[in-house]
């Protein structure tokens, strides 16, 4: 069971800025082979859990600096929040690996290619529920491998699904000797390559002049109310000399406030200035 938490708080490694992707097959497989072990459907769920605990535990860690350090948020509060999501998210493995189990006690062996189905499922209601959380899928693990010559084709949900189709020919190769399930290994990452050489976008004849405005506002005075109109007049400043671009993009949550005071204060002119 403990091996089940630590193979999950190692596969974060797989992701940005670590970046080392083959982990993101590896770490599954020997996930396999843990729950393989003939464990009851009770601690196949558990170790399933006990994977996503230390798969999301170490890799959504930074909301707790976010709410605590940014929102303000007492330590209890910020804690209980972060770990409330981490135990919530971590379903998602456990589930998968229990659906896998209860699908192999009823078609035996052949289940095991049914787990990437199973997995890209709960990645997908993850990243959809109550507005979702697709921090984390496994597809973006592989975003400096060859497997992401696929994206195009099949989006990161199907991306995270071929690293499980791998995980589990891999698992076979190496718990039954399964030569075979060396050409999924070979031959997925071959077609990755091929695919990643094909250009799926054409220019157009028209070009946009884009402009990208960022106000380097430091995160510990975003939200400080006596600074609210300093960032307001930032970016109305940075925008003003650039009327001339096609496209003007601000970042993610730009203005601190509500939305219906930022669309009358700043929005609304802001939009009478441009159509002048």
């Amino acid at each position: 069971m403990c091996l089940a938490l630590v193979l999950g708080a190692l596969l974060p490694l797989a992701f940005a800025p670590f970046s080392i992707w083959p982990l993101a097959i590896l770490l599954p497989a020997l996930m396999l082979t843990v729950i393989q072990s003939r464990l009851s459907s009770r601690n196949i769920f558990i170790a399933g859990w006990l994977f996503g605990i230390g798969y999301f535990g170490f890799g959504v860690y930074w909301i707790y600096n976010s709410l605590h350090d940014f929102g303000m948020a007492p330590p209890v509060v910020a804690g209980g929040i972060t770990g409330l999501l981490v135990v919530t998210l971590a379903l998602a493995p456990a589930l998968t690996f229990s659906f896998w189990d209860y699908s192999r006690r009823r078609l035996g062996d052949v289940s095991l290619w049914l787990l990437p189905l199973f997995w890209l499922g709960l990645e997908w209601v993850k990243g959809w529920i109550l507005t979702g959380m697709p921090w984390l899928s496994l597809g973006y693990s592989q975003t400096n491998s060859p497997l992401s010559g696929f994206a195009p084709l099949i989006g990161v949900y199907g991306i995270g699904a071929l690293c499980m189709l791998m995980a589990v020919a891999l698992f076979l190769l190496i718990r039954a000797k399964r030569y075979p399930m060396l050409a999924p290994l070979l031959l997925i990452p071959v077609a990755g390559f091929l695919l990643q050489q094909v250009d799926w976008t054409e220019p157009q004849a028209r070009t946009l002049r884009v402009t990208m405005v960022q106000g380097n506002i430091p995160q510990e005075v975003k939200w400080r109310r006596d600074q609210r109109q300093n960032i307001f007049n930032t970016y109305w400043r940075e925008t003003n000399q650039h009327w001339d671009s096609d496209l003007i993009i601000w970042p993610e949550t730009a203005l601190p406030g509500h939305s219906e005071e930022i669309e009358q204060s700043i929005l609304q002119p802001m939009q009478a200035t441009a159509i002048e």
